[in-house]
């Protein structure tokens, strides 16, 4: 019988956009990697609601589960709030839709890993919310927009429709008809595929924005009191660490000026993040200690993090891997020198390359393998 892997995405929650797709490579190492291991499987990646609460976000996971069919093995893979998604989900905090049973779904789930997940929250949730947090998502925005057209992804049409990443911040707070006339101002010569999947987006964003602010640190420690593991699924984590930033990275990163602008935008969001409370750092095995040590040093700490989540928030069920990237380094978004199917958005200086993705992803492929 053949096992079902569904990546489940973090914020923003899309599967593709156009050309553009959330995971780049993961479905292809990890099908690679399991067949190593002797596993047959499907792997598909959901679209998700956007901006969200967890709850309705889990609701949506598991509409998919059940859309999968009665029979079958399913393992999650949730990287960032994707991964949240999926403890919520299995925790019956969900909002089922019409016809779901969210219990016989969640039976069908064998294994959960989460990938950069914030299941002890991040400072960043307070910031985004503010206006200067608003601001730097535009600038992030602007960055991702421009790193696809030197990479030559988009085409046309697509670089039009990227712009509207330019808004998200602007969409907090704004009802459901603006969101029409920026649609239909910006995306009216989109191919009609693309136009689709990015109207969905924002009409998704305009209905609920509630997702940010539950990723507090307060906010995550309540929903760990409230939820609790199921006893028959396995939980396992990656997490990711990056550079402290400071005069190496910035030699590290080079002299291209998107990579300078971009690795500024790092420093400021590594030095946010690193304002980690440590009241709700968890206790640590000396197991998890010592790799972690092994991988980031001596001197790992509350203000470890991956430029958006501290690495020790990341933590929760078996430690699979840790990895010396950035929260987008992990979902393929890294520069492989002669590949282009990998650009670096967010150049933190890490030196994170394919080599280490494909191990990062072979972790996940042998505890999926282990799980059935």
């Amino acid at each position: 019988m053949v096992d079902r892997v569904l990546l489940v995405p973090g914020f923003l929650g899309f599967q593709r956009l156009g050309r553009l797709p959330y995971f780049v490579g993961v479905d292809v190492v990890l099908k690679r990697a399991l067949a190593d291991y002797g596993v047959d499987a499907q792997i598909e990646t959901m679209r998700t609601l956007p901006t969200s609460s967890l709850r309705a976000r889990a609701g949506r996971l598991a509409q998919r589960v059940a859309a999968m069919g009665p029979s079958g093995s399913v393992h999650l893979v949730g990287h960032s709030t994707g991964g949240l998604d999926s403890r919520t989900m299995l925790s019956a905090y969900a909002t089922p839709g019409d016809g779901v049973d969210i219990e016989a779904a969640a039976d069908r789930v064998r294994s959960v890993v989460t990938v950069c997940t914030p299941h002890h929250g991040t400072p960043l949730a307070a910031f985004f919310v503010s206006a200067q947090g608003r601001r730097v998502l535009r600038m992030l925005s602007l960055l991702i927009v421009h790193g696809l057209r030197r990479a030559k992804r988009p085409l046309g049409g697509l670089v039009r429709a990227g712009r509207v990443l330019l808004w998200v911040d602007e969409l907090i707070h704004v009802d459901r008809t603006i969101l029409r006339q920026l649609y239909e101002e910006l995306l009216e010569d989109v191919p009609p595929e693309v136009a689709v999947e990015i109207q969905h987006m924002l009409d998704d964003i305009g209905h609920d924005q509630s997702l940010i602010e539950q990723l507090g640190p307060a906010a995550l420690d309540l929903l760990n009191t409230v939820t609790q593991d199921r006893p028959d699924v396995r939980y396992g984590c990656v997490v990711a660490g990056a550079p402290r930033p400071g005069l190496r990275t910035v030699l590290e990163v080079g002299r291209e000026p998107y990579d300078q602008v971009t690795h500024a935008i790092y420093q400021a969001l590594y030095r946010i993040t690193a304002r980690y409370p440590s009241t709700f750092v968890p206790e640590l095995s000396a197991r998890q200690r010592a790799r972690l040590e092994a991988v980031y040093g001596a001197k790992v700490s509350q203000e470890t993090n991956d430029g958006f989540v501290p690495t020790l928030s990341q933590l929760h069920g078996e430690l699979l891997h840790a990895a010396r990237a950035d929260h987008l380094d992990v979902m393929g978004y890294f520069r492989q020198p002669g590949d282009p199917r990998h650009v670096d958005w967010l150049a933190s200086g890490a030196g994170f390359r394919r080599d280490a993705f494909e191990r990062l992803w072979r972790s996940v492929a042998r505890f999926i393998a282990d799980s059935r």
